[in-house]
């Protein structure tokens, strides 16, 4: 019997459907995955007829949103606090910074007990000096 002689030359696979399949993949992944975004709330702050006074570079914010979910905020560091850690947390954040101002920013929708149990929660935690976020 005779052998069939092959070609010893290059062998060239055709590459087109694992391009295809790769092109797939990254639409794909592209659709599906989140990127990440600066924490933003959506928040709507009660107004006030009071001239704004300057801020601090770096100031430390309490915000409550409309859910009543506790976050702390500093620069574009923010962190999640459950209600009853929030006196302990805030200490813990703070600490070394009583000097400075807490920023309590609320929902204007919030009931109204969530932001004074917030307030007495921030007093609890040794914070002397507080602020309230309006819009004017």
């Amino acid at each position: 019997m005779r052998e069939l002689q092959r070609d010893k030359g290059m062998i060239n696979p055709d590459l087109t459907p694992l391009i295809d399949v790769v092109f797939q993949l990254l639409i794909f992944f592209m659709l599906v995955t989140t990127f990440s975004q600066y924490t933003k709330f959506d928040m709507n702050l009660p107004q006030s007829n009071v001239e704004t006074v300057d801020k601090p570079e770096v100031q430390v914010d309490l915000v409550i949103d409309k859910k009543g979910d506790f976050f702390l905020k500093s620069g574009d560091d923010s962190i999640s606090i459950p209600k009853e850690q929030l006196t302990q947390k805030i200490r813990e954040y703070m600490e070394g910074r009583k000097d400075q101002v807490l920023v309590i920013s609320a929902d204007k929708d919030l009931k109204y007990e969530t932001v004074i149990e917030a307030m007495g929660q921030v007093k609890n935690a040794g914070i002397e000096k507080i602020e309230i976020n309006t819009v004017k």
